[in-house]
Order: C-alpha cells, then structure tokens, then sequence
C-alpha cells in the first residue's frame, strides 16, 4: 500500500469514527436487501470500498451501509 493510500484510508477511518460519536453525518448511505434472521430489522455497518468501475465510489474509503431484511415475495 502506498503512503498515499495509506492516508486516504486513514482519514475515511477518522471520518467514520466521527460518525460513530455522532459528530458526523454520513454523505451518502446504501441500502442493500439481505437475507436476515426473521425479526431482524436494518442493521447499519461500513463497508470499505476495494475497487471501483463507479466513479461516484473512491477507492480505499469507507461508505456507511444499511442492511434490509429481505422480504419474501407472498404468492396466492
């Protein structure tokens, strides 16, 4: 990893430990749907961004991540 890298990924840990206190808002937030335990409800997690075709991603930064229960399709 570069030294350059290093600091990027660095200043996205500050950022989120600014998040965590409540000292921060996160920019931007995703939604994922996953399957989880029936009463669970969405879990709020990181995720770090390794790569990516996506030019609204950076590499190296860490985004905040909102896991959905997956709702099941009901069929008549």
């Amino acid at each position: 990893m570069t030294k350059n890298n290093f600091n990027e990924l660095l200043e996205s840990v500050k950022e989120v430990g600014l998040m965590e206190t409540g000292k921060s808002v996160p920019s931007r937030e995703f939604v994922i749907e996953k399957r989880l335990g029936s009463d669970s409800s969405n879990v709020k997690t990181f995720a770090i961004c390794l790569s990516s075709q996506d030019e609204d991603l950076i590499p190296l930064k860490i985004y905040h991540v909102v896991l959905q229960p997956r709702h099941k399709n009901l069929h008549c």
